[in-house]
Parts: structure tokens; C-alpha cells; sequence
């Protein structure tokens, strides 16, 4: 059974990154694979390998698990998976690989069958917040090009149940009555009109997907703007005049001056026929984890410290409780998908955010 559909395009310095998240209690078929398989394919013409001075037009495809730090080893593969990747897929050429469906959280028939209860529900993994346990992989598509800014490599993405359904691929959708494969600006307008149906080229409620362009993935964190600000001002002022009785103190208080933040931006670039939508998104998702985790620990550190000063002077006898100032390694080198935007504004203006942007006004240029 076909259950992702995707299809795309990237030009010079464009990457695309798909964040494919399966949970097996939702799937209606049992019991749950012990892989799923995935296959990218190049759709550019054949004629189009000998055009290597107007592209050239190959990509660079790689998949990973949600939980892969590129900083630490993979300690079990059986259950986990391992990264796959294809650094030069042809023009016309495709890729096959499997994704990894841990054990512990797949469902069987006879869980159903014999009235008890599933196994997803009795993994370590369960919490009500979280939902039902699942699996999530990461999948990126980038560019090569390096000689045309006109130039696009087109892109298909297919994920299944099994190997025959990704050789039948869209034919095996179309003859169900499914509309056509899903497209990158697609999903980008259902982000923008807060789109809760159906997601285009996904054949199944129990695959979720996020896709992330260039301009996504690079704009993490929000660069602060007065936009917002305004609105709020505004807001407050409509509010204000529809309520004769509000008090000048509570005017005052909304008139009051917001505290400013720090920000120090960091813009990278590269060098002569470089690709600063691929090559250098490491070194930046690398920064924001980084980043990350120092605020973190200011913050843990100014909390120990006011705790201390709040404290009595008669607890001074007390014995000293022993304290870890050590950074967490783990979250030092998170896993590269996730960055400070997360993290919330705790209004201290001591606090510097860092920032970090790509130029790519050089690319293709000798």
C-alpha cells in the first residue's frame, strides 16, 4: 500500500527536508511492517546527464531518524535504524531505502483478536500528552546544482508498506479515486490557511507529514519586528476607546515601554560555486543547537543562584546539596532539526539570542 506521495522541484542552493512521522496504532492494516520503504526518484530527463555545465542536474538525498545526533554514535541500530544517503542521484536515476519500525511499538492482530490490550499502550514510550507511541524520519532532498540560477532538478517522493507499491507507484493510487501527488507549495499554503483536512499525496491517517523549503528551514528563529508590536498597540487602542471606564493606571501600564531585546545576527556564506542552501544548513542548525543549549543553562544558573540568595541564613548549616554546573552533552549536541525557537522569552534583557542567516546573493558567481 502506497502511503506518501510527494512530488517537488529544487534550484541552485535549494533544499528540502520532509519530517515523515508514522504511528502503527492509526494504521488499519495489521499487523504493522517491520519497515517501511521509501524510493526518490530523479525525474529529470536522461539527456540531461551530459548538461553538467548548465546544472548539474543530480541531487543529494539522505534519511535519518528523528533521534540521529551526527555528533554521537548510534547505539542500537536494530532498533533505531541507521542514516542512508545517495550524494550524486542521476538524472532519470532513483534511490531505495528502508525505514526502520521499532518493535516495541508495532501492533499485532492478535492484540485485537484476543480483547487485550495493545501493545502500544503498554510500551514505556506512552504518555497521555504525547499521544500513542510512533516513529519519526527525517528526510532531505538538496540540490548540486552549481553553474545556473535558472536551472531545476525535479523530484518524486514515494513511501510504503512494501516494495510493490512504490514500483506501481501513482497508478496504484489513481485507480482508488486519490486526486495527485502532493506538491511542495502546497503544503506552504495550508500552513498559511491553517489547514486541518486532508494533507495532498498522503494515503493514510496513520503518516503524518511536515515539509520544509529553504526559506522555512533558514528563517528559524523569527527575525523580532515592530509589525507586531504595532498590532497589539493598536488592538489595545480600539479596546481602550470601547471602555470608558478603564483607569489611567492601567493605561500607563500599557503604555509602558517594552524591554529590548539582544540580538546578535550571524549571516554565512561560502565560496566560489558552493551551494549555501545545503552546504552550509549544518553549520547553522549546528549553532542554533549550540545556542540552545547555553540559554538553557544561564537560565538554570540564575535560577540556582536567586534560589541561593532566597534562601534563609539559617539553611547556611545545613550541609551543601551537591550541584552539577556541567552542560547536558545530549542537548549540546541536539539533533539537528530542532533549533531556539521553542524556547520562550523570559524578558531578561541580559539574554543575547543568536540569530543565524545564510547570504546567497554570491551563488553562481565566479
Amino acid at each position: 500500500m502506497l502511503l506518501v506521495h510527494q512530488a517537488g522541484s529544487v534550484k541552485v542552493g535549494e533544499v528540502v527536508r520532509f519530517t515523515l512521522t508514522y504511528t502503527p496504532s492509526n494504521d488499519r492494516i495489521l499487523p504493522s511492517p517491520s519497515h517501511l520503504h521509501l524510493k526518490i526518484k530523479n525525474t529529470s530527463a536522461i539527456p540531461l546527464r551530459a548538461a553538467y555545465l548548465h546544472g548539474p542536474y543530480t541531487l543529494h538525498v539522505a534519511v535519518y531518524p528523528a533521534s540521529f545526533n551526527p555528533n554521537h554514535k548510534v547505539e542500537d541500530p536494530q532498533k533505531e535504524g541507521v542514516p542512508d544517503f545517495e550524494p550524486l542521484l542521476k538524472a532519470g536515476s532513483s534511490w531505495s531505502t528502508k525505514l526502520t519500525v521499532p518493535e516495541n511499538i508495532r501492533e499485532t492482530g492478535n492484540t485485537f483478536a484476543s480483547g487485550h490490550q495493545p501493545r502500544a499502550s503498554q510500551d514505556a514510550h506512552r504518555d497521555d500528552k504525547k499521544g500513542p507511541p510512533s516513529v519519526t524520519w527525517i528526510i532531505e532532498i538538496a540540490s548540486q546544482i552549481l553553474f545556473s540560477n535558472t536551472a531545476a532538478v525535479h523530484f518524486e517522493l514515494l513511501v510504503g508498506r512494501d516494495e510493490r507499491s512504490l514500483d506501481l507507484g501513482f497508478a496504484a493510487v489513481a485507480s482508488h479515486g486519490h486526486g495527485t501527488p502532493g506538491q511542495i507549495h502546497d503544503h506552504q499554503k495550508d500552513k498559511r490557511r491553517d489547514n486541518v483536512g486532508q494533507q495532498k499525496g498522503l494515503y493514510s491517517r496513520a503518516v503524518k507529514l511536515v515539509v520544509e523549503d529553504t526559506q522555512a528551514l533558514w528563517d528559524k528563529p523569527a527575525l523580532p519586528s515592530n509589525d507586531a508590536r504595532k498590532d497589539t498597540r493598536s488592538s489595545k487602542e480600539s479596546v481602550r476607546k470601547s471602555k470608558d471606564t478603564k483607569t489611567n493606571t492601567e493605561e500607563t501600564k500599557d503604555n509602558a515601554p517594552k524591554k529590548k531585546k539582544r540580538i546578535h545576527l550571524v549571516v554565512l556564506t561560502h565560496g566560489l560555486h558552493s551551494n549555501i542552501g545545503a552546504d552550509m544548513l549544518y553549520m547553522k542548525e549546528s549553532i542554533d543547537a549550540t545556542v540552545r543549549q547555553a540559554r538553557i543553562d544561564a537560565r538554570n544558573r540564575k535560577a540556582a543562584y536567586k534560589k541561593s540568595q532566597d534562601e534563609p541564613a539559617s539553611s547556611a548549616n545545613q550541609p551543601d546539596q551537591p550541584t552539577d554546573d556541567k552542560p547536558n552533552e545530549e542537548a549540546t549536541t541536539a539533533p539537528l532539526s530542532g533549533g531556539q525557537e521553542d524556547l520562550d522569552d523570559d524578558g531578561d534583557e541580559d539574554e543575547e539570542q543568536v540569530i543565524v542567516r545564510g547570504f546567497s546573493g554570491n551563488a553562481v558567481k565566479t
